[in-house]
């Protein structure tokens, strides 16, 4: 939910929103620092900590020790240095390597990470955090985004190319390209292929259709499935934005 209202740009001084904050540390960061979804190192996965950690930064929390650590082991465990932790149940290992894609580098938890890593102001980026990004960027331009050919034992998975809001741990070929426009990774010739997906997915109207959905399990709706959906076309709007190289 906090990713969620990050995404909705939900007013950071909030008292709720700030009480959601603290409950989410309390609960879910591990001794470690990272985010977990069972507050122990074994339960931190990149997709976990890093729409978790994106969220506490949007809403002013990034100058907190809490906040701090969670980024010393966000770029710990994608750089393989430091004491990260690996754990066979969770991250297992560096570049984005998760149990929950059999040991294999996640390519959701790489865009989930990076999403958190440009909520952090250019100037207040550390040299870890810059080689952080440098090093998620690569991983997934180094694949073919059409494709979505990323590591994985299964068959790329039918989501990528399904534009959701909200995706929650999941992500798309869209929050993909937005995660790299939010870097000001964009334009970059590597994702030419994939901006004409995002142009073919956009409908009569100009605007573009909601996907997928998590309308059911959540507490709300948040529009209506295989609609014109205003937040899905916010993020490819962004995203064409930033590719045209305008800021």
């Amino acid at each position: 939910q906090l990713g969620i209202l990050a995404d909705l740009g939900a007013d950071g001084t909030d008292p709720r929103v700030q009480a959601a904050c603290d409950w989410a540390l309390a609960q879910g960061q591990a001794d470690n620092g990272g985010i977990s979804d069972n507050g122990r190192p074994s339960g931190i996965i990149h997709c976990v900590n890093g729409d978790v950690t994106r969220a506490l930064v949007s809403f002013g929390r990034l100058d907190t020790p809490e906040v701090r650590r969670a980024l010393d082991w966000t770029c710990d465990a994608i750089l393989g240095v430091g004491e990260p932790e690996y754990r066979k149940s969770g991250t297992s290992g560096p570049g984005f390597a998760c149990a929950h894609n059999s040991g294999l580098p996640c390519a959701w938890g790489a865009v989930k990470e990076l999403r958190a890593l440009a909520a952090v102001p250019p100037r207040r980026r550390t040299r870890p955090m810059r080689a952080a990004i440098e090093a998620g960027v690569e991983f997934l331009l180094a694949h073919d985004l059409v494709a979505a050919d990323f590591p994985s034992n299964e068959k790329p998975s039918p989501r990528w190319f399904k534009f959701a809001f909200p995706s929650n741990y999941q992500a798309d070929l869209l929050e993909l390209l937005l995660a790299l426009a939010e870097l000001r990774r964009l334009p970059d010739a590597r994702t030419e292929p994939a901006l004409e997906i995002v142009l073919e997915h956009q409908d009569e109207d100009g605007r573009w259709p909601m996907e997928s959905s998590l309308n059911g399990r959540m507490v709300t709706r948040i529009e209506s499935q295989k609609r014109s959906s205003k937040w899905v076309t916010l993020r490819a709007m962004r995203v064409l934005r930033a590719a045209s190289g305008r800021r």
